[in-house]
């Protein structure tokens, strides 16, 4: 299934490295001050955000929603130990004391976000977590997806109707 929805999909993968941002707010680059960080990183965690919330809300009023018939789940709560360990620990204790180190850690952030989007983690979000979304890979007679839900388990034989974010990315309310 074609992805499409670049943008949208940028935005869930930058909204995805929000703790990152965060955690380059609190430490700062001295190089570049404070005002200028703290703004930027507030803008990588704010804008990616506002936008996924637009994507869903405008999912929502024109109903743009999928019949799914499970036939196979995956809950994927792995991903997220991997994508804590793998990309915000070595990424929290790089240093950005030099102008070479803020642009090659900056080199190794557009690295991340392409191979989150190049292998579709564009779903890998904090602030789903933080709202109780769990992550499941789902095979279904269209095609595998990614389903963000509450719900702890799905079953077989199951249908349901969630919201689209992207086309492999759904929501369920």
């Amino acid at each position: 299934m074609k992805e499409g929805l670049f943008f949208v999909r940028l935005m869930m993968t930058l909204a995805s490295l929000a703790p990152l941002f965060a955690l380059m707010a609190i430490r700062g680059i001295s190089i570049i001050g404070d005002r200028w960080t703290t703004g930027s990183a507030s803008a990588l965690i704010v804008i990616p955000n506002v936008v996924l919330a637009l994507r869903f809300w405008r999912a929502r009023v024109q109903k743009d929603r999928a019949q799914i018939e499970i036939e196979s789940a995956t809950d994927n709560r792995e991903h997220l130990l991997v994508y804590l360990f793998a990309v915000l620990m070595p990424l929290y204790q790089a240093t950005f004391v030099s102008n070479r180190e803020v642009l090659a850690n900056g080199l190794v952030i557009l690295f991340v976000v392409y191979l989150f989007m190049h292998m579709n983690l564009h779903y890998m979000n904090f602030v789903f977590a933080l709202f109780g979304y769990r992550v499941f890979s789902v095979t279904a007679r269209n095609g595998r997806l990614v389903l963000l839900t509450k719900r702890t388990s799905l079953t077989k034989g199951e249908k349901i109707i969630p919201y689209r974010l992207s086309n492999t990315v759904y929501i369920d309310t």
